[in-house]
């Protein structure tokens, strides 16, 4: 293993070079000066020596020289590393001394590990010039004093420019202790002239500085702080003045263990007396090194902030007492229209809108909250909104009470039906004409149901008149001519089958409306429950020539239904589907899953629905014109209740349909409910 001696006094730069070398590969010897290495050298086997030249002792240079003069060291290769002596002059003198290199620090260890690789290689290949040559002591010691006195004229250089900026900083500092001076005196007047009492401590606690208005207020001498000046010494003589002296320690100790807390209190002393105390961390560079107290006489001013405070709370009883029944009258009226489904508002004689109630705004809308004609705006009808004018005319003009039936476009977009009141109302001021008093109850719901009754009415009529029609003339027939007795037997059931299915589609509603269809849920494979749908109805649309295709998504997930019901929704879909699409026109039956839902549609080609009856499909006994005209028969009641088993199931139906061309009813079940 190739071995290296490094000489160097500088602890780091001597191991950041055993380090590099030891990672090269390299067995590392050391000295700290020029006599260690003669020894190290002649007691151990070396390839090469790297040498600092400044070192105490023994520099590098003598090193060099005596290492060059002894037999036993000569061939070895000597390669000085420096980072003082780096004039032309000096690497002269040391290739005139028999330095094989003469490096300069620093150099990139790459660099450095491969110019000692160059020495090594060539002293191994015995290619190593020589060019040391027997100096004689008055002649080296010229050039060693020479190198010398170069290094000491550059250090007297530094040091003449260390003095210079030396006396530079003096100055500086003298301006800066004068500005100190003032800042410190500027301080002190400040201190002394504040009206608060103001205390210093360290960290430890100890009183570092104070102004006279805290000795004042405190009741203490300089002379008791002069002497001790500690924490436990101000806390004895201050504490026995407090009302309550365990939270003034505990608030002490917990400002102690934060330094970084600021704190606001009240101090109550025995002599009623009252200090705030305020309290912030004191910083240098950012870093708390005390706490500066700050105490306040706030005696007077809490007195009369006591004093005031009694005087608003006996005002404020009188007022009290003196408004309560006003108040009292107030807040029922204001929990009445609040509370009331009645819109009311009360309008000045201008017809500005001067208080109005929630049922109000939400009935006609913020807009027409501001002023009583705008109402007329929300009256769906042009005719009923010129008798409301008139009536409002009435009630301004002659003072009489008017009341009117009227439909609105609510706020919320909707039309409503109300029972409007105008009633003509006397303010105290007595004007003539003061405000008028608007009430409008909302009777939707009623004439709902009235129209709802009429065209019940209306379709029970017609869907029961149909089938008895048709059973009378079947009995007049079957009298005539017995002969066709099965011909009339089977119309006479068809027609009895017509009026059951009416019956069990009114009773069925009837579960719904009253809550009493109960689903019984289960996991269910729809796309079996739609193949066995199909395969029920797939003859039906054969005998009409009506091509009819299922789709079904193999992927479709199994979900939690009610499969009697959906078998329903399902039968009904498709059974229209046929009934409705002439012969010879395609259906399309199809299953698949969207957005989270379990989607299945039928699409037909048939009669279709106009943009006007397409919001109406899913009511009761609703029935198209073209599906009346149609020989289908059906109750009017099958959508209305497929409608309401999908929202049961927490689901939507939707129907997308043009006249002529057919329709689609698509329905969505979530996967989750």
């Amino acid at each position: 293993m190739t071995t290296i001696l490094i000489v160097d006094d500088n602890a780091q730069n001597l191991y950041m070079l055993q380090v590099l070398l030891k990672g090269h590969g390299y067995e590392v010897f050391s000295a700290t000066n020029g006599v260690d290495a003669l020894r190290v050298g002649r007691q151990n086997l070396l390839d090469m020596v790297v040498s600092d030249i400044l070192m105490p002792v023994m520099d590098g240079f003598v090193l060099c020289r005596q290492w060059k003069t002894d037999e036993h060291l000569k061939p070895i290769p000597f390669v000085f590393y420096t980072a003082t002596y780096t004039e032309p002059a000096d690497e002269d003198f040391a290739y005139s001394l028999g330095a094989e290199r003469f490096i300069i620090k620093p150099q990139d260890p790459a660099v450095l590990i491969k110019q000692l690789r160059e020495v090594l290689d060539e002293y191994r290949a015995d290619k190593l010039t020589a060019s040391h040559k027997e100096v004689e002591e008055p002649v080296f010691l010229k050039h060693h004093n020479d190198a010398l006195f170069r290094k000491l004229e550059d250090k007297l250089a530094q040091l003449e420019i260390t003095n210079l900026s030396l006396e530079r900083d003096i100055a500086e500092r003298k301006q800066v202790e004068e500005k100190l001076k003032k800042s410190v005196s500027l301080l002190l007047a400040t201190l002394e002239s504040t009206s608060d009492g103001i205390l210093v401590v360290d960290n430890t606690g100890k009183c570092v500085s104070y102004n006279n208005r805290f000795l004042q207020m405190w009741n203490l001498s300089e002379g008791v702080l002069a002497s001790f000046g500690d924490n436990y010494t101000l806390e004895y003589f201050t504490l026995g003045q407090l009302k309550e002296p365990e939270s003034f320690t505990d608030k002490v100790k917990d400002l102690h263990r934060d330094a970084e807390t600021t704190s606001l209190d009240v101090l109550e002393l025995k002599d009623e007396r009252t200090f705030e105390r305020y309290s912030q961390p004191q910083r240098i560079d950012g870093q708390p090194v005390g706490r500066v107290w700050s105490f306040r006489d706030v005696t007077n001013q809490r007195r009369a902030e006591t004093e005031l405070q009694q005087y608003a709370v006996r005002l404020e009883q009188t007022v009290e007492e003196r408004t309560s029944e006003l108040r009292r009258a107030k807040e029922q009226i204001e929990l009445i229209l609040n509370h009331t489904h009645d819109a009311v508002a009360l309008t000045q004689s201008n017809g500005d809108i001067q208080t109005r109630n929630p049922a109000f705004i939400a009935m006609f809308g913020t807009q027409v909250s501001q002023h009583i004609e705008r109402v007329f705006r929300t009256v769906a009808d042009d005719a009923v909104s010129v008798s409301v004018g008139h009536a409002l005319m009435k009630v301004i003009y002659d003072q009489e009470s008017q009341r009117i039936e009227a439909q609105i476009v609510s706020g919320d977009g909707h039309n409503k039906d109300i029972d409007l009141e105008l009633i003509p109302v006397q303010l105290a001021n007595g004007v003539e004409r003061s405000g008028i008093l608007v009430s409008a109850h909302d009777i939707t719901h009623l004439k709902d149901i009235e129209r709802f009754k009429t065209r019940f009415v209306n379709d029970v009529i017609h869907d029961l008149a149909t089938p008895i029609s048709a059973l009378s003339t079947r009995l007049y027939m079957l009298k005539r001519f017995p002969e066709n007795l099965n011909d009339h037997v089977r119309a006479l059931e068809n027609q009895v089958k017509h009026l059951s299915n009416l019956l069990a589609d009114l009773r069925t509603l009837s579960q719904l409306d009253r809550a009493q269809l109960r689903l019984t849920l289960g996991l269910c494979d729809l796309n079996e429950l739609m193949k066995y749908v199909f395969d029920t109805y797939e003859p039906v649309a054969v005998d009409k020539a009506q091509p009819i295709t299922l789709s079904l998504d193999p992927s479709l997930p199994k979900i939690q239904l009610d499969s009697q019901q959906i078998e329903r929704v399902l039968v009904n879909l498709i059974s229209n589907a046929i009934n409705y699409s002439p012969n010879g026109r395609a259906i399309y039956v199809q299953t698949e899953t969207e957005a989270g839902n379990v989607v299945f549609s039928v699409t037909d080609e048939g009669i279709g629905i106009s943009s006007d009856e397409l919001p109406h499909v899913f009511e009761r006994f609703y029935r198209t014109d073209r599906a009346r005209q149609t020989q289908a028969g059906g109750t009017g009641l099958g959508l209305a209740i497929v409608k309401e088993i999908v929202e049961l199931h927490g689901g939507t139906v939707s129907v997308r349909s043009e006249p002529g061309k057919g329709s689609t009813f698509k329905v969505q079940l979530p996967f989750r409910r």
